[in-house]
């Protein structure tokens, strides 16, 4: 079975703390890029077929020394693109996004608590989202929940308020919600272009209720807006994939279905062609 991983990361430094890890992200530039992608290919070549890579930096993409990390990443995957997180509180923001918009970008992304979005953020975060919307690019929003900031920043609070403009690019649910996946499943149902993406949740809340939830909400919104996505390496690359089969197969999907769960509904998603 081909697969695109919707969720692929490629930090610099793996530390204790995964906040700490994703900082390494954000220092991205050109040159640093392509090292940390000569560092997770062994560990990433042979398990999928395509991938969304989430970059945190959007001068690695601006950087001169890009062209290396993105012939690397074409030889190694027959399938990718990219996901971006801006600074929306950036004015350079929108002059950023006209530039990878020219770049093989296809959607941007928040993160609410990696950037710390607060409810007083919402009407900015919008008109990014609105702007990326006019050049035909999807908008992606981290839907995990947790830590002690969990209703000081939440990234379904912001998802259900950019989901009443985001309505002509997909809105992509990253995590499916995490302990909030009914919500997530709630908002899918009334909101035919978000999608719900698997990656972390799979793995996190196996054995749990919440386990369950998942299941009930992708049958609820259908096989077709369902994404599978790693979250490597916080997640290792066969172990997401591992668990993500089992849950599909022990909730009785069809070897059809999970095609389009872990290939085909990424490449429509994103307008690719199969060779």
């Amino acid at each position: 079975m081909k697969i695109f991983d919707f969720n692929l990361h490629l930090p610099l430094a793996l530390n204790d703390s995964v906040e700490q890890s994703l900082e390494t992200e954000l220092m991205h530039d050109g040159q640093s890029l392509y090292k940390a992608f000569s560092q997770h290919k062994d560990k990433i070549e042979g398990y999928v077929n395509g991938a969304n890579i989430m970059l945190f930096s959007a001068d690695a993409l601006l950087d001169n020394a890009e062209p290396s990390f993105i012939e690397s990443v074409s030889n190694l995957f027959d399938h990718f693109t990219m996901t971006v997180m801006l600074d929306f509180r950036s004015k350079e923001a929108y002059s950023a996004l006209d530039a990878l918009s020219k770049k093989n970008i296809s959607a941007i992304k928040f993160h609410s608590y990696f950037q710390k979005i607060t409810d007083s953020d919402f009407p900015d975060v919008l008109r990014l989202s609105e702007y990326a919307q006019s050049l035909g690019i999807s908008v992606a929003v981290c839907t995990s929940y947790g830590t002690s900031n969990m209703y000081l920043f939440d990234g379904m609070h912001l998802a259900c308020y950019l989901s009443n403009a985001i309505t002509r690019v997909p809105l992509i649910l990253l995590h499916s919600g995490g302990a909030k996946a009914i919500d997530a499943m709630l908002l899918a149902a009334e909101k035919k272009n978000v999608y719900l993406e698997s990656s972390f949740s799979l793995n996190y809340y196996q054995g749990s209720t919440i386990e369950k939830d998942l299941a009930f909400s992708y049958r609820k919104i259908g096989v077709d807006r369902i994404l599978y996505g790693s979250d490597y390496p916080y997640v290792s690359m066969e172990d997401s994939i591992r668990v993500a089969q089992e849950f599909f197969l022990s909730n009785h999907y069809s070897e059809v279905e999970m095609e389009k769960i872990f290939f085909l509904n990424a490449m429509n998603l994103f307008q690719l062609q199969d060779d």
